[in-house]
């Protein structure tokens, strides 16, 4: 939505308001395409957001893939991280457990 802005704004500042049904639809960006302007600077101002706003959008489904991806890496490594720690928690109370039996296994001697 945050890379349309631009774009929108820009056509709305020379006037042009689309109303051929609903807006960023296929049929839109085809009327966005063969929009063109007579003077070059305001022509190459128009092209190079058309070109941002294409850009940015293809960047964000990326990201949003990339979100997606790393979500789904972040909940296998949470998943084999949880079950490491149980298994080292179960080995660290058998440890913490084993000194003790061995210890009062052991003859104490008092020296005064």
């Amino acid at each position: 939505m945050a890379v349309r802005h631009p774009l929108s704004k820009l056509l709305l500042r020379q006037g042009i308001v689309y109303y051929g049904g609903k807006a960023w639809t296929s049929e839109h960006e085809l009327r966005l395409r063969r929009q063109r302007f007579d003077s070059p600077a305001l022509q190459l101002a128009y092209d190079t957001t058309f070109d941002a706003m294409l850009f940015g959008r293809q960047c964000g489904l990326d990201c949003r893939e990339r979100a997606q991806a790393s979500k789904i890496e972040l909940l296998e490594a949470d998943a084999t991280t949880r079950a490491r720690m149980r298994a080292s928690s179960s080995a660290a109370t058998a440890q913490s457990t084993l000194p003790n039996v061995v210890l009062s296994q052991l003859p104490c001697r008092i020296q005064g």
